[in-house]
């Protein structure tokens, strides 16, 4: 009686646990603790989405040409399963005329909007809030990538109020790998049943009778025994990054973007994939240098100068991406400039 006791206090104690990272996820996206769910990562996000929202043959889903592949696969899934059309669209590179691009692209047919709101290309800012506000005035479903933005960025989701916004737990928030946050709004999870069901998503369970209902909150995605221990990670890098401020840490990547953009914009051979315009960027820059093989290239540099870029292969823009973090120096980017100056000579 004694064990099985302390196994029914662990149990309890494991959700009341996941449940206080789930607060505090909530508060630093400014939300209610009732839309926020925890997932592996931000492709369970989007693949929750895309199996969520109520989609029929013909409807039609948009997607930019430099949407990741964990945001753009699960709805190019749904091609063959439901026979939905998928209608890419290409983001202005300058960052000044994406609303417009977007407002245009959408027709009749479209019931939902796939986006990032930073894009893993070139570290473009997308106009978020007015999109979704388009959307939400044409009875269109946005769904937002934030891998790249949340941690980076301030995201006030009560500002933006998307349909759903997902986010990974390892990128700008610093926090385990295989951790990810969904936010849902009121009006989907009213709307919709979860994809998945177990333990925890149910609000009312009887095998007998054969009866089920399912949470009217996001938390319904916590199902079945999870990894306590890395959701506890998630909620320990929240505070971290509570403790320093989403807005200083926002204004000191783009502080240093801006210090290496300077730098690399006057330099012979390398071009500044990235906008300069601060309003439209953030602590991310891409480049590209001509001749060798973009993979081998990054390998090498990795291997030979301990300098870690990432190779862009998304929308074909063969080219390399630097990610400026709050750890890091000015000292740093000057040694990065100076090794990439030889990759031109």
């Amino acid at each position: 009686v004694k064990n099985i006791r302390s196994s029914a206090d662990k149990a309890l104690n494991k959700h009341s646990k996941l449940k206080s990272v789930r607060q505090k996820i909530a508060y630093f996206l400014n939300v209610p603790v009732k839309q926020i769910g925890l997932t592996n990562n931000a492709t369970e996000g989007m693949n929750i989405a895309a199996h969520s929202i109520p989609l029929s043959a013909g409807d039609e889903v948009i997607l930019s040409r430099d949407e990741h592949i964990g945001g753009a696969a699960p709805w190019i899934a749904l091609q063959e399963s439901k026979g939905i059309q998928i209608k890419l669209v290409d983001l202005d590179p300058t960052g000044k005329k994406n609303l417009a691009i977007i407002k245009k692209a959408i027709s009749a047919k479209t019931k939902v909007l796939v986006l990032s709101h930073v894009t893993c290309t070139s570290g473009l800012v997308l106009p978020i809030k007015q999109i979704v506000k388009f959307c939400r005035k044409k009875g269109i479903y946005s769904c937002i990538d934030g891998a790249q933005s949340v941690g980076m960025i301030s995201v006030d989701l009560a500002d933006l109020q998307p349909d759903i916004y997902t986010a990974s737990g390892h990128k700008w928030l610093f926090g385990p790998e295989g951790t990810g946050i969904l936010y849902m709004s009121s009006k989907l999870i009213e709307e919709t049943n979860p994809i998945f069901a177990g333990a925890s998503s149910d609000a009312k369970f009887d095998l007998n009778s054969l009866t089920l209902e399912f949470k009217k909150s996001a938390d319904r995605y916590v199902f079945g025994t999870r990894n306590t221990s890395i959701v506890l990670g998630l909620g320990t890098a929240i505070d971290f990054i509570s403790d320093i401020g989403i807005d200083a840490i926002e204004s000191r990547g783009k502080e240093l973007a801006t210090y290496f953009k300077e730098q690399i914009s006057v330099l012979n051979g390398i071009e500044l994939i990235t906008p300069q315009d601060p309003q439209c960027t953030a602590a991310i820059v891409t480049i590209r240098i001509p001749g060798e093989n973009v993979t081998e290239r990054c390998n090498r540099l990795v291997r030979e100068k301990r300098i870690q870029i990432r190779g862009i292969y998304e929308n074909n823009l063969n080219a390399m991406r630097l990610s400026f973090a709050i750890f890091n120096t000015k000292a740093e980017l000057d040694y990065v400039v100076k090794e990439l100056k030889k990759e031109v000579k």
